[in-house]
């Protein structure tokens, strides 16, 4: 179930920003396919065939790690 949970917390990073939401769907696609292989296999292709601009990826998944962190630590959602 862990497995899901990242595949899940990956989606709902890329669906909180315009430019890449479309590709939250792709995420569990992909995971319910090959799993946690499948996703990065995908992420693959996509940075080959659909690059998507560097910051909103990188903001996308940095966001995800934050507030998953934040989520286990009670510590709210500001960063210090």
């Amino acid at each position: 179930m862990g497995r899901e949970k990242a595949a899940m917390a990956l989606r709902d990073a890329f669906k909180k920003y315009p430019a890449i939401s479309h590709l939250g769907d792709e995420v569990m696609e992909a995971y319910h396919k090959s799993g946690i292989e499948g996703i990065f296999k995908w992420l693959i292709d996509v940075n080959m065939t659909r690059p998507v601009p560097v910051w909103t990826y990188r903001a996308s998944l940095f966001h995800s790690m934050v507030a998953d962190n934040s989520r286990e630590e009670g510590a709210g959602t500001h960063m210090a």
